[in-house]
C-alpha cells in the first residue's frame, strides 16, 4: 500500500512483471473530474472538468439526511396507520415499540419538504433475521401536494416457513398484485439470506422514475442489485414530490427481526444540468475506486463505468519506478494498493 502525500507521488514497484494497481480517491471538495496519471501520458479519468466557457452547477441539494437526530421533525400523523414509535442509536433509527395489531403494525412517520419535481429518496437498512418465524417490513412512501402516492420502495419477509429478502417498488398507489410493480418477488427474492444491509433507491428526473435496489457488502460494494425505469407517459404520477414516509413493521404475533434499522434516509432535489455547465461528480465523504486488477470504477461501491473518459485505460504499474499524479489539484486523499509480482 501507499499512500499520496500530495497531488504527485513516485511509486517503487520492486517486483519483476508489472502489478495492476487499485487507487482510492476520497474527495477533500466537490469535483467534476478525478484523473490519475502515469509518465507514459496513459491515465483513468472520470467526469470531465469545466470549460472556461461553461459553468459548474451542483445537481444535488440535499434537503435531509436523517439517522435519528430530529425524528421530533416528523409527523407522527402520517397517512399509514402508526403503532409504536421510534428512537435512535445515535446514528441509526431502531424501533422503540412495535405497537400491536392483528396485521402489519409498527412505527410510521411523514415529513413534508418544499415541493420538487426531480428528486432522489434513498433509505439505507440493516435486517438480520436468524430464523424463519421472523417478519418485517420497511419501506418509504412518496406523495404529491394533494397526498396522491407518487411510489413507494420496501424490503420484507413476510414467510414464516423460510428465510428471504424481498424488494419490492412501485409507481402510484397499491391497487392489486403486482400492478405497477417494477421490482417484487418475481425479480428480486433473495433465500436464505440472513443478513442484508442495503439501499432502495428512487431517483424522478422529469417523468422519468429510476427505481435501484442493492444489498452492500463490507467492503461496500454493491451486490445483488437491480436497476428498473418507468416513464410516466400519461403523467399520472406527475405531482410534485412533498411529503416523504417511511416505516418499519412486524405482522401479528410473529417474531420481530433479530436486528433492524434504518441507518439513514436522505432526500435529495436533483437540479439539471444544461448545455452549458459541468456536474460535480462526487463530493467529500464520497470513495472513487480505480480497480485497474478487476477492471471496475466505483463511487460509494457503486459502479461508475459510465462516467469513464474515452481514451482512458486501466493502466499496469511498470518494474520500477512510477511516476503518478492525480487531479484536479488538492482535491483528494489518494490510496493505492498493489501486488509486487515474482519478487
Amino acid at each position: 500500500e501507499a499512500v499520496f502525500p500530495g497531488d504527485y507521488v513516485t511509486v517503487t514497484n520492486s517486483g519483476t512483471a508489472e502489478s495492476e494497481p487499485t487507487f482510492i480517491l476520497q474527495p477533500t471538495q466537490p469535483v467534476t473530474f478525478a484523473l490519475i496519471q502515469n509518465q507514459e501520458n496513459e491515465y483513468m479519468m472520470i467526469g470531465k472538468p469545466a470549460d472556461v466557457e461553461e459553468s459548474v452547477v451542483d445537481e444535488r441539494t440535499t434537503y435531509f439526511t436523517e439517522r435519528g437526530e430530529t425524528l421530533e421533525a416528523w409527523d407522527s400523523t402520517p397517512v399509514s396507520p402508526s403503532s409504536g414509535s421510534f428512537t435512535t442509536t445515535g446514528d441509526a433509527i431502531v424501533v422503540n415499540s412495535w405497537g400491536t395489531g392483528s396485521a402489519w403494525h409498527g412505527p410510521v412517520l411523514m415529513r413534508e419538504i418544499d415541493a420538487t419535481q426531480d428528486f432522489e429518496v434513498e433509505m439505507y437498512v440493516y435486517i438480520r433475521t436468524d430464523q424463519p418465524t421472523r417478519t418485517f417490513m420497511t419501506s418509504f412512501n412518496l406523495f404529491d401536494e394533494g397526498l396522491n402516492e407518487l411510489a413507494m420502495m420496501r424490503v420484507w419477509d413476510k414467510t414464516t416457513n423460510q428465510v428471504r429478502k424481498v424488494a419490492e417498488a412501485r409507481v402510484g398507489p397499491y391497487i392489486d398484485t403486482y400492478q405497477n410493480y417494477l421490482i417484487d418477488d418475481r425479480n428480486y427474492n433473495i433465500r436464505g439470506q440472513r443478513v442484508w444491509g442495503g439501499i432502495l433507491r428512487l431517483r424522478r428526473i422529469g417523468n422519468e422514475f429510476e427505481f435501484y435496489v442493492a444489498r452492500v457488502t463490507q467492503s461496500g460494494r454493491h451486490t445483488h442489485s437491480i436497476k428498473q425505469t418507468f416513464t410516466d407517459n400519461t403523467g399520472d404520477y406527475a405531482g410534485r414530490l412533498k411529503y416523504v414516509q417511511f416505516d418499519v413493521k412486524n405482522y401479528g404475533t410473529t417474531q420481530t427481526p433479530n436486528e433492524i434499522r434504518v441507518e439513514y434516509i436522505k432526500v435529495t432535489k436533483l437540479n439539471k444540468a444544461t448545455v452549458d455547465q459541468t456536474p460535480y461528480i462526487a463530493y467529500p465523504g464520497d470513495e472513487i475506486i480505480f480497480d485497474h486488477k478487476s477492471e471496475e470504477i466505483l463511487i460509494n461501491g457503486e459502479d461508475a463505468t459510465s462516467l469513464k473518459q474515452f481514451g482512458a485505460s486501466y493502466f499496469n504499474l511498470e518494474k520500477g519506478a512510477n511516476e503518478l499524479i492525480v487531479q484536479p489539484s488538492n482535491s483528494f486523499g489518494v490510496g493505492l494498493k498493489y501486488r509486487e509480482k515474482f519478487k
